[in-house]
């Protein structure tokens, strides 16, 4: 049980101890301040805060650097090496397969006969066409009757002369002149005409021969001998010297892409080569959709070394377009 005595002893201290807060207080309050040098130096300096301006500013450093990168590497565009010209080689006219002359993986020159169709029929045309076109009796005929008609008329002017004949009968002796020459240049028209008919008889048995319009490889061939074409084709060519890089750019880049300039073309595998190609045409037009423009370059491939159907990334090394950043 606590005593008063000791109720009285801790009160006592306890407000002996709040006086000597009170105390160091007031000595804290009345001291003087320190300089504010030696407050600078105590406490270290912050950095100062960027304005809004400055921000912006150092952002669009930032992006141009990067966009600078990206289109340095944005220069080896992804591309396609292609044939030439791909042709399905038809015939113009309908008829039956005679003889094939080239077969799949073949190469052919241009004008090769690459296939014939049946002929017979439009042959024996050719032969009819050939002797009515060498035949000249015709005109040989009415010749020789114009040359009679002409001596008989220089004689009716001697008898008109001398009063023997009418002048009915010189008429009519002029007339049969002027008829015979005109037979003559309808023979003659006709033998004209004979020569031209011979010259269509050809080209339509030319026509059942089927030629290559390009120098190239067979790679399919749908026909074969004894079956009837009409409108579908026989074999498929493909021109394979130059090849042509498709290339599709984005629209950034055009204007600065030209005709004649280089690039330099990493075919993927299996071929794994560094190759050199030109610029042959550049699309005129953007595509909305994709925002890209078609560019067409072409690399020379002489000994067929290169395939097509390859995939490749075509590296333009013209400054051009940086420049006009």
């Amino acid at each position: 049980m606590v005593t008063s005595e000791e109720t009285t002893g801790r009160s006592i201290a306890v407000l002996g101890a709040v006086l000597a807060l009170c105390l160091a207080v007031a000595v804290a309050a009345t001291a003087p301040a320190p300089p504010a040098r030696e407050l600078a130096k105590a406490e270290p300096a912050l950095p100062p805060v960027a304005t809004a301006s400055e921000t912006d500013a150092l952002l669009d450093d930032t992006s141009l650097i990067q966009e600078s990168a990206g289109e340095l590497e944005g220069h080896a565009l992804d591309c396609v090496i292609e044939p030439d010209r791909v042709i399905e080689l038809g015939s113009p006219v309908p008829g039956v397969i005679d003889s094939l002359h080239v077969s799949r993986g073949e190469s052919v020159e241009e004008g090769q006969v690459v296939a014939e169709l049946e002929s017979l029929v439009e042959w024996a045309q050719v032969a009819v066409a050939k002797a009515r076109a060498a035949t000249t009796s015709e005109v040989r005929s009415r010749a020789a009757q114009l040359s009679l008609e002409e001596r008989q008329n220089e004689r009716s002017v001697q008898m008109f002369e001398g009063r023997a004949i009418s002048i009915d009968a010189k008429d009519q002796a002029e007339t049969d002149v002027q008829l015979a020459e005109l037979e003559l240049e309808l023979a003659r028209d006709r033998h004209t005409i004979a020569k031209l008919e011979l010259d269509r008889a050809y080209a339509d048995a030319h026509r059942r021969r089927v030629t290559s319009p390009i120098a190239g490889i067979v790679v399919e061939q749908m026909k074969f001998e004894g079956e009837r074409v009409s409108d579908t084709p026989i074999v498929k060519i493909v021109r394979l010297d130059p090849l042509r890089v498709r290339v599709v750019a984005p629209s950034h880049l055009y204007g600065t892409l030209r005709p004649g300039d280089e690039a330099v073309v990493q075919a993927e595998a299996p071929l794994r080569r560094k190759l050199r190609a030109t610029i042959d045409i550049v699309d005129p037009m953007i595509d909305a959709t994709s925002d890209t423009f078609n560019v067409e370059l072409t690399l020379p491939n002489p000994d067929h070394e290169i395939p097509s159907g390859l995939h490749c990334r075509a590296q333009f090394q013209n400054p051009r377009d940086l420049a006009r950043r």
